[in-house]
């Protein structure tokens, strides 16, 4: 008779008349193998990558095409709409920079103020007192 499982080396075997072995399974044999039944999650993960990967290149690709040929053709105006708009950056930034320093020297003359008045009237509060 044909024997449904694989035979393994370390399987048990009985003896059956004189000089005949007959093979018993073990109990993994009679499993159904579910590793040669079923993708591994791994494979089955790495499988819809590369499906959804294809599927998206082609897209990608396309947009891509489109975007390099309108960046061809608006070229020396997309340069000189770029060079004045660094431009309008520069002059943004030097009048914060001004700005900033006006706010510095201010604060500056605005506490030398507080502390002559407070100079001034020390002297002015001794003699009112003195008084």
């Amino acid at each position: 008779p044909t024997q449904p499982w694989p035979r393994a080396r370390s399987a048990p075997f009985h003896r059956h008349g004189v000089g005949q072995r007959r093979h018993t399974p073990t109990a993994r044999e009679r499993a159904p193998d579910r590793r040669r039944a079923l993708p591994r999650s791994s494979d089955a993960i790495v499988h819809a990558r590369q499906e959804v990967l294809g599927l998206h290149e082609a897209v990608d690709l396309h947009l891509a095409l489109v975007a390099a040929r309108l960046e061809v053709r608006l070229d020396p105006t997309a340069v000189a709409l770029q060079g004045l708009l660094h431009l309008l950056l520069l002059v943004q930034v030097l009048a914060l920079v001004a700005l900033v320093l006006l706010d510095v020297r201010d604060l500056g003359l605005q506490v030398r103020e507080l502390l002559l008045g407070i100079g001034l009237g020390v002297p002015v509060r001794v003699q009112s007192v003195l008084h």
